[in-house]
């Protein structure tokens, strides 16, 4: 039960964690801090909370001196770790979809940012937002914007004028099939059975059909 508060509180703030509330210099290793904070107080919560357990198990055998003392001690610990854990789970996350974006821009020499991933759901103003916070902040050393629409290093001197803007995917056009018209039904002289208009002989008394 605790665990699962822990990780719906996680999650909660997770999603209420913007990345570009946490844009650092060198943001691979802060990554890193906040992913070993995170697991420090994780680990936390797993003493206060066994600190809690074995005191109320002690306190219901046999009353013993400290033992309120060890799970009030517990208590506060879990909950303490528990909040810190969450908060620095968040901001892990947050820094990895900055440190995930970096890679991205360093894997090639110019990008276009719409072919960038950031964020739960991706956005052209967001990404272009984050790769401008990230040069400024100098994790992309060597990167520059061109005409808000690519990233590419700046030893290629791209100017804005080289860029062309990339136009947006043609809807699809609608298909109109057009109806086949109907064979008209004919009665035969001889019989009077019906026949279709490309019958050449009647299917109920075999005689020749005019034409």
């Amino acid at each position: 039960m605790f665990e699962d508060d822990f990780h719906s509180r996680s999650r909660a703030r997770t999603q209420q964690t913007d990345p570009m509330s946490i844009v650092r210099p060198d943001m691979e290793a802060y990554a890193e801090q906040l992913k070993t904070l995170s697991i420090v107080f994780g680990i936390g919560i797993a003493v206060g909370f066994l600190c809690f357990l074995l005191g109320g198990i002690s306190a219901a055998s046999s009353f013993q001196p400290g033992v309120p003392g060890l799970v009030i001690f517990g208590f506060i610990c879990f909950g303490a770790c528990g909040f810190l854990s969450a908060m620095f789970t968040a901001k892990s996350s947050a820094a990895q979809q900055l440190v995930q974006l970096m890679r991205q821009v360093k894997a090639s020499d110019k990008t276009l940012i719409q072919n960038l991933s950031f964020g739960q759901i991706p956005s052209h103003a967001h990404t272009l937002q984050a790769v401008k916070a990230l040069i400024s902040t100098g994790n992309l050393q060597g990167y520059e914007v061109v005409a808000d629409f690519i990233v590419a290093k700046t030893s290629l001197n791209l100017r804005p004028e080289d860029v062309i803007a990339p136009s947006p995917a043609p809807a699809p056009q609608a298909v109109i099939l057009k109806s086949q018209p109907k064979p008209q039904i004919i009665a035969c002289p001889a019989c009077g059975g019906t026949f279709g208009e490309t019958d050449k002989f009647c299917t109920y008394c075999g005689a020749r059909l005019p034409r």
